[in-house]
């Protein structure tokens, strides 16, 4: 199988998937379980790999049916402090090797050239360096393709997070999420600022995602002028907390809301992202494989 660093070096474009959690929460699986009246989302999808890995593989499945050249694990949050929330923290090795080897299995029955990503994010609290680390490790012996830091919104997280594979012998990218109504971090930094300080690092791609697509938009410009490497993007396109709140402690945290971010309206901001150099497209929360669909359609014909 060509590695899927040669398919960018050679300025190939590739599908991500759409969105995984989202699209579990969807299909009527309880994602929002340790969640804490303080507004704390729990362990998020992570349970669903012990409640229904059947509807996890099947996501993987349909997203690879209509186009998608890389699949992400679902272990986001199969840290082990997320899993504490729900008191599963010991499981955190079994849970993130079954995130894989259900991303494996879906590949292997759709389509074997496609690339799977090791998805990881911050905790949010706890060992940041120990939890990615830990995660990682895991998923590269699994068998991913790449590791995919997503969810990062400073440069501080950012740079432990890469710290912390630094010596992976696979692809690192990492995904910026949250990105504000200015087009920059979370925090309100530059990215050019972010560029100087992952130059020293092996970084392979990086990627705008879980933020608005107008505020990816305007973040990509800066993003383009400041790094040399492959650029990508997914946007969330209406996965917030509703504004009541949650009303009972095993009710879903989120609300699924896409506003007028359908298949095709999200497909303008995917010609528009194309047009200014971006490799890899497709969607974050609320998205789905309608909207994986879209783009496969825009960009294989």
């Amino acid at each position: 199988m060509e590695k899927i660093l040669n398919k960018l070096k050679k300025g190939q474009s590739l599908i991500l998937d759409g969105g995984t959690g989202s699209e579990l929460h969807r299909r009527g699986v309880n994602v929002s379980k340790g969640i804490r009246d303080s507004g704390l989302i729990g362990s998020w999808s992570a349970t669903a790999l012990i409640d229904a890995p059947e509807i996890v593989q099947q996501v993987h499945e349909d997203y690879l049916s209509v186009g998608s050249d890389i699949i992400t694990t679902n272990s986001f949050w199969t840290n082990r402090s997320r899993l504490g929330l729900v008191n599963l923290s010991e499981k955190m090795e079994e849970l993130t090797r079954l995130s894989a080897e259900l991303a494996i299995k879906a590949r292997n029955k759709i389509n074997k050239k496609s690339f799977i990503a090791g998805g990881i994010a911050p905790p949010g609290f706890g060992d940041l360096f120990k939890e990615i680390k830990e995660q990682s490790e895991v998923l590269l012996v699994a068998g991913v393709d790449c590791i995919l830091l997503e969810y990062i919104g400073s440069i501080k997280d950012c740079i432990t997070a890469v710290k912390a594979v630094s010596d992976f012998p696979i692809p690192i990218f990492v995904g910026i999420g949250k990105i504000n109504d200015n087009g920059k971090m979370e925090l309100d930094e530059e990215f050019s600022d972010l560029s100087k300080q992952l130059a020293e690092y092996n970084v392979d791609a990086i990627l705008l995602m879980c933020s608005d697509p107008k505020n990816i938009s305007k973040a990509l410009p800066e993003v383009v002028n400041h790094f040399t490497i492959p650029i990508g993007a997914y946007a969330n396109i209406g996965y917030e907390r509703p504004p009541e709140g949650v009303e009972t402690p095993d009710g879903q945290w989120h609300l699924i809301d896409i506003g007028d971010y359908t298949p095709v309206n999200y497909c303008s901001y995917v010609k528009e992202w194309i047009e200014k150099g971006i490799q890899i497209v497709g969607g974050c929360c609320s998205t789905t494989p309608e909207h994986i669909k879209e783009i496969s359609k825009l960009m294989k014909g």
